[in-house]
This record gives structure tokens, C-alpha cells and sequence, in this order.
């Protein structure tokens, strides 16, 4: 299990978007510019219970905001996940990845931004 993370971005003089696919690919639009890779990743859950049981996933249907703690803001939006919205557990198990796009406003402040966001598992 891992937290989705978009690693170092760099703001620039236009508003631009770093998307985190559900492989833990980043890419940019805008006028925003990756830095270090860091520990940059798309979230990961572990699914348990009986072999062949299938489960239902929701992700967030809004952005959420994220915080550098300071009175800076960011937005985080555009949740996917890699197994869609149902997946069946095998040998018990079963695993998936969340993508998102993270937000950034033109000459964004430097900081460490945090957040949370709920993902839900229901069995069928």
C-alpha cells in the first residue's frame, strides 16, 4: 500500500496540471514543470476476503483540497483507479492503484501539501 504522491512540481507563470496515472506515470500541462521524481506514486490499496468474491470501488466524485499548512491551497481532482468500479479477489486478494491530477495556480507557493481523500471497497 502506498499514498498517492506527485513528487516535486515546479509552478511557473501560467496555471498547469501534473496528472499521476494509475501506472505512476506523471505528466504536465500548463505551466508547470516536474522536479525531482522523489517518491512520486499513484496510490495503492490490498484487497482481502474469500477467493472469488467480488467487490465494488468508489473513488472521490469531487476534487479535494490540499494543504502546505501555511494558507496555501491546492486541488486534486479527476480520481481513477486501475480496476475500474468492480474487481473480483483472487486466491483471496487483490490490488489496485489510484491515479489523480493534481491542480496548480500560476506561481503556486513552494511547500510540503497534504490531504486525504476516502476510498471505499464493498463487497457484492
Amino acid at each position: 500500500n502506498a499514498d498517492l504522491n506527485f513528487g516535486d512540481v515546479v509552478a511557473g507563470g501560467t496555471p498547469g496540471t501534473v496528472v499521476m496515472s494509475t501506472g505512476g506515470v506523471r505528466s504536465i500541462t500548463g505551466g508547470t514543470t516536474l522536479g525531482n521524481t522523489g517518491s512520486a506514486a499513484a496510490a495503492a490499496f490490498t484487497v482481502t476476503g474469500v477467493s472469488g468474491a467480488t467487490y465494488a470501488i468508489t473513488l472521490p466524485s469531487s476534487p479535494i483540497t490540499i494543504s502546505s499548512g501555511g494558507g496555501n491551497n491546492m486541488s486534486v481532482g479527476t480520481f481513477l483507479g486501475s480496476k475500474g468500479a468492480t474487481s473480483t479477489l483472487t486466491a483471496g486478494t487483490d490490488s489496485f492503484t489510484v491515479g489523480a491530477t493534481l491542480s496548480v495556480a500560476m506561481n503556486q507557493v513552494a511547500g510540503s501539501y497534504t490531504g486525504n481523500f476516502s476510498v471505499s471497497v464493498n463487497y457484492n
